[in-house]
């Protein structure tokens, strides 16, 4: 069983029904796709054949997917979005919203940018190669060409020099300060892996390989500790026991408050994803 760190909400998973699976023997996996209108919103109905629930999530980027199996009628899906109406409006209400409060980045001079639970304004620079470096409050980017001059591809083509960079950045923090908490600890990874997983911010493996999510550079570095600490712990312990919450609060005072933290700014880190998650 692999132990994770508290999961990042990425979609709100609504009510469900269990269904009663059509008679007859089906050949494969069926899927099909369809879409719907319901009260002003395309819905996506996504049919198994083997579904045994009706369900409906909505995505951060507020698309709405109904999960069916194949032989369920829209007259019938629609009768259950109708009588989940308010969870629906209520959960794309706060998709809006979280769209609103992280708006996608435009890697322009100016715009702020989370690193260590600050915000640091970008400014770049013309210089003779590509760079990125943490000042006291800003981020400065130097490219060969200057700003002014950047086309919309050079643009996006710097923008991914720079997550490169930021990324590169979080794995050296990251793999100091786990090398320094394993030997507070005794306890050693056998491996230690940086991923940039849309769900889960740490994991430790039965083999206690250890897999950490780069995107934790947004965080403030107590908020990054408790996650490291809270990998190194399930070395010793592969369940959320008391004597591993025990082991994990010998070393860190910070166990609420990170929790609520990445709780409440995952999406903080939505720029370094591969595809955005709030406006893809």
């Amino acid at each position: 069983m692999q132990s994770n760190v508290g999961s990042r909400r990425l979609q709100t998973k609504g009510p469900m029904l269990p269904l009663v699976s059509p008679g007859g023997a089906f050949s494969g996996y069926f899927i099909k796709v369809e879409t719907i209108d319901f009260a002003g919103h395309q819905i996506e109905v996504k049919r198994k054949a083997f579904q045994k629930r009706l369900g409906v999530s909505v995505y951060p980027n507020g698309r709405i997917r109904v999960s069916s199996n194949k032989s369920l009628s829209q007259r019938e899906i629609i009768k259950f979005l109708e009588a989940n109406r308010q969870w629906l409006e209520k959960s794309f209400a706060h998709a809006q919203e979280l769209k609103k409060k992280y708006p996608p980045k435009r890697f322009r001079s100016g715009e702020d940018f989370p690193y260590l639970g600050g915000d640091y304004k970008l400014q770049i620079h013309q210089g003779p190669r590509t760079s990125l470096r943490f000042a006291s409050d800003e981020i400065l980017f130097q490219s060969p060409v200057p700003e002014e001059e950047f086309t919309d591809a050079m643009r996006r083509q710097y923008f991914q020099s720079f997550r490169d960079s930021y990324k590169q950045v979080a794995k050296q923090i990251m793999q100091q300060r786990i090398q320094f908490y394993a030997q507070q600890m005794q306890l050693f990874p056998k491996a230690v892996k940086f991923r940039g997983q849309k769900t889960i911010w740490g994991s430790c493996s039965p083999e206690n390989n250890i897999s950490l999510n780069y995107k934790l550079i947004v965080a403030p570095i107590q908020v990054v500790d408790y996650v490291l600490i809270h990998e190194l712990a399930h070395i010793r312990h592969k369940d959320h026991s008391k004597a591993f919450w025990s082991l994990v609060e010998q070393f860190t005072p910070h166990r609420q408050f990170s929790r609520d933290w990445l709780r409440e700014y995952a999406f903080k880190a939505d720029f370094l994803g591969k595809r955005s998650e709030l406006n893809d």
